[in-house]
């Protein structure tokens, strides 16, 4: 009898813990930061805001966005190492982040496996070209011939990112003579693309829908095996002679590494569904975002392959930083 009521208090005892554990963040009175390595009016900040938004309407967080632009992420990730391991500040980040950086950076000040802890992806966005709405170029083969001929500039979030080496992969399929500008985040490419201070940039929908909207930009073509279903009339890249030129963003969510499992389960839980109810799913859509939340294994695995996938494709383009 003595045995059993030990046991039964263990089990108890391991519940309650577990509970209180996952229970502590969304009760906190401190406000979670979740911190974005790019500056306001990109598509990785759009989607921290809509999340958080979420997060606090539903599942009663508070939350604060940080923009922490710099260094190809790592002013951000570099910020997040520096916090304590309990879950109160979050990494949203892209592609580059996670996956990229890695094999473009001979001195990166991070790790992505010792240092950060994935939680669940959030999004994926195929890449469109876009350029200005006045631009002489009427189609993506006007650019390609264009720019086999003189040199064309293109604009991009920042050196490494997806939009570069989209870009780096239709100049080696095309011979096109390219000179990339990178800027600190997808917002100033844009306003200086939208006022024809670069000829053109690939970028997904979330950022460059508004511009679309009020007439300043219009897109060529998807950099995607196959035609985006908000703009079916688009061709693909591949379709217009520059085969293989294929790239699609994606977004996640990760803490501190050392963060309690149980911390990680409910983080993923609860951001999972909140980015999956219906007015999520629609808002997104509406700017080319495929809400995607992933478990934490699934999310850990995407980041991995998609460095074993790109890092050959960036060693052969001879893209480097530092």
């Amino acid at each position: 009898m003595e045995t059993t009521m030990k046991t039964y208090l263990t089990k108890f005892l391991a519940i309650a813990l577990i509970a209180f554990v996952t229970n502590s963040i969304a009760q906190s009175t401190k406000p979670l930061t979740l911190v974005v390595p790019f500056p306001p009016g990109g598509a990785t900040d759009q989607l921290a805001r809509v999340v958080a938004q979420k997060l606090t309407e539903k599942k009663g967080y508070l939350i604060v966005v940080e923009n922490k632009p710099g260094a190809g992420s790592q002013v951000a990730i570099n910020a997040i190492k520096q916090t304590p391991a309990d879950g109160m500040t979050l990494f949203i980040g892209d592609i580059g982040a996670y996956s990229l950086n890695r094999h473009l950076y001979s001195q990166l000040s991070y790790d992505t496996e010792v240092d950060l802890q994935p939680v669940t992806l959030v999004g994926k966005a195929p890449l469109f070209l876009m350029i200005p709405a006045n631009s002489p170029y009427k189609s993506l083969p006007d650019l390609i011939s264009a720019g086999k001929i003189d040199n064309i500039s293109y604009g991009s979030p920042g050196v490494g990112t997806g939009a570069h080496v989209a870009a780096e992969m239709l100049r080696t399929k095309t011979g096109m003579k390219l000179t990339h500008i990178p800027y600190r985040g997808a917002g100033p490419a844009l306003v200086d693309l939208a006022s024809g201070q670069i000829a053109f940039m690939f970028d997904p929908l979330a950022s460059s829908m508004p511009f679309i909207k009020d007439g300043r930009l219009r897109a060529l073509a998807v950099a995607s095996p196959t035609r985006n279903k908000l703009m079916s009339e688009l061709p693909t890249v591949s379709e217009l002679g520059a085969e293989g030129v294929n790239f699609t963003a994606w977004f996640g969510i990760a803490v501190k590494a050392g963060t309690q499992p149980a911390i990680v389960r409910r983080l993923n839980q609860d951001i999972s569904e909140v980015i999956s109810a219906s007015d999520v799913v629609k808002r997104f859509a509406e700017i080319g975002i495929e809400v995607s939340p992933t478990t934490v294994e699934a999310f850990e695995k995407l980041i991995s392959n998609d460095a074993k996938t790109y890092g050959p494709v960036i060693k052969a383009l001879n893209i480097k930083l530092d």
